[in-house]
């Protein structure tokens, strides 16, 4: 399942994501991604290329991969938000994050020879589009797939003999439900702590001004008033810089790690799917060959 991400690959696919643009009003509005592709890779037609993505477009390609990957850990795109979407430091993060899934895809040695991915690195908007042929039957096929999954495994709960790797497979499920569990702890732990970084930064730049004008009604103690409002605002920017490097060094490589938890269970319910069907399967070839043997020989 695991395969390495650092190979040296004898063709360069490098893809940036830059300049995000809000489109429109409203609800109605958007926000695209300039995507920049540098290759030296045949499958492509030109070496470089431009073309703008809207979220929605890095989740279909996040689909297709999986669907037609099921063995392999897609990365994971980062999660939506409903609340101040438009916001600067929202859209900055999230383009951070989608160029993170472009690096982990153009250096996996499957991936990026995919050509869905190379029609989504490449493609005209109506290209894009009709290659998509409409979002809805592909989620409608990722619903009936976890329920077709569902139904199978309940028969295969019994006829654990036709897996040699149960126990190892069920071992590496319970590991990466306990590491998830404890990343997403961490996670919240770092989301708290820089929260209250940036609290207490904004509460220590509210005295300093507070102290100046204290320090011109109370002239004895102005030269020290004044040194605690100086200090104020040194220590709230310390606690400032502390936030901003805390959701850099901690909460958001934390979120990546947690997503990618969820990569790997969706892949081990891929195996889990295959496995009940091939047991499905071997259980109907048993019954064929059970009525096969009632039916009398002809001597």
């Amino acid at each position: 399942i695991l395969e390495e991400m650092d190979e040296t690959f004898p063709d360069s696919l490098v893809a940036t994501v830059v300049d995000p643009e809000k489109h429109g009003d409203g609800v109605n509005s958007y926000v695209t991604y300039k995507v920049c592709t540098k290759t030296t890779m045949t499958a492509f037609s030109i070496p470089e290329m431009e073309v703008r993505r809207r979220y929605s477009d890095f989740e279909w390609i996040r689909h297709v991969l999986a669907e037609k990957y099921p063995d392999v850990i897609v990365p994971m795109l980062p999660e939506k938000k409903k609340m101040n979407r438009f916001a600067e430091d929202f859209i900055e993060s999230r383009r951070r994050a989608l160029e993170g899934f472009l690096f982990r895809v153009t250096n996996h040695p499957r991936l990026r020879k995919c050509p869905d991915f190379h029609t989504f690195l490449q493609a005209k908007t109506w290209a894009l589009e009709t290659a998509k042929g409409g979002e809805g039957g592909l989620g409608k096929m990722f619903s009936n797939l976890g329920k077709d999954s569902e139904s199978m495994l309940s028969k295969w709960k019994g006829h654990k003999g036709l897996d040699d790797d149960a126990e190892a497979f069920e071992n590496m499920k319970h590991y990466v439900d306990s590491l998830s569990e404890h990343i997403n702890k961490l996670h919240e732990l770092s989301r708290s702590m820089a929260s209250a970084r940036d609290s207490t930064s904004a509460d220590l730049k509210e005295l300093s001004p507070a102290l100046q004008l204290l320090a011109q009604t109370e002239t004895d103690l102005s030269g020290a008033l004044n040194k605690m409002a100086s200090a104020s605002d040194i220590v709230a920017n310390m606690h400032c810089e502390q936030a901003a490097k805390d959701v850099a060094i901690l909460k958001t490589p934390l979120k990546e790690y947690s997503l990618l938890c969820f990569a790997v269970k969706e892949v081990l319910k891929n195996r889990d799917h295959e496995l009940a069907r091939y047991v499905d399967t071997h259980h109907t070839l048993d019954s064929h060959r059970k009525d096969l043997e009632k039916v009398p020989s002809k001597s």
